[in-house]
């Protein structure tokens, strides 16, 4: 999972922030995200407590704005699941993953490496570009400095670091509905060794529809998004299925 190799720093805060009494967040549909985008909080101090509490009852938001809170410790506290669709960037919120660093540019060493990890994780987990993750300024029409960071020398450190995670061994590429080659049969090959035979085409390396079935029944068997679509949530589980 992404969370690997962060957990040390990783404060799972999903379930006991301050909500909003009658409204939620909704929800995205998509396996993988288009953005990072990095924020700063625009305060000495804070966390994702005192932000939650402020995004509920003066914006009136259905929690906290962003999906992690970056304290000057290097904590990386975990807000929302990263499918949730909450408010951090007008207008460019879904598929948007919000990360907030508390502060006015005056970040800790701490914070920066926490930055660094934690992108660096997600880019791989996700298999993001650097240039998916963006300073909240960097959007089309967001009015603001933030995140107070030089976004070019950091996307320039984040490929590094993906790089490095890659040589440590990074998943499959995502397949859906199409597409075809040496990493369908992969796919193919791992739907059946799960118990997911393949009875028309077999293992013929063709995303056609007998596979994206396969997928979508996979899916479901492991209780995550059925989208028919092998990305890295559903490959995760794939490779860690023992073959029947």
């Amino acid at each position: 999972m992404w969370m690997n190799g962060l957990t040390s720093r990783l404060e799972d805060l999903r379930s006991k922030l301050p909500v909003h009494r009658n409204k939620t967040y909704l929800k995205s549909k998509e396996a993988v995200p288009q953005y990072l985008t990095i924020h700063h909080s625009g305060t000495k101090t804070g966390d994702a407590f005192s932000f939650a509490k402020y995004h509920v009852n003066h914006h009136g938001w259905p929690g906290a704005g962003y999906h992690f809170v970056l304290t000057g410790k290097g904590l990386i506290q975990w807000c929302h699941n990263l499918n949730v669709i909450s408010y951090h960037t007008k207008g460019r919120n879904r598929g948007n993953i919000g990360i907030c660093l508390v502060g006015e540019g005056d970040f800790t060493g701490l914070q920066r490496k926490s930055l660094l990890d934690l992108s660096a994780a997600l880019c791989s987990y996700y298999r993001l570009p650097s240039s998916a993750v963006l300073g909240h300024r960097e959007h089309p029409q967001q009015q603001t400095v933030c995140p107070s960071i030089n976004m070019k020398e950091f996307r320039m450190e984040l490929s590094k670091a993906v790089l490095q995670k890659g040589e440590q061994g990074t998943l499959p590429p995502v397949l859906r509905k199409g597409m075809r080659g040496p990493a369908v049969t992969l796919l193919q090959k791992k739907l059946r060794h799960a118990g997911f035979p393949l009875p028309g085409y077999g293992i013929d390396g063709i995303f056609g529809n007998e596979t994206e079935q396969a997928v979508r029944n996979f899916q479901k068997s492991r209780k995550i998004l059925q989208d028919g679509i092998a990305g890295p949530v559903t490959w995760s589980e794939l490779l860690s299925v023992k073959p029947r």
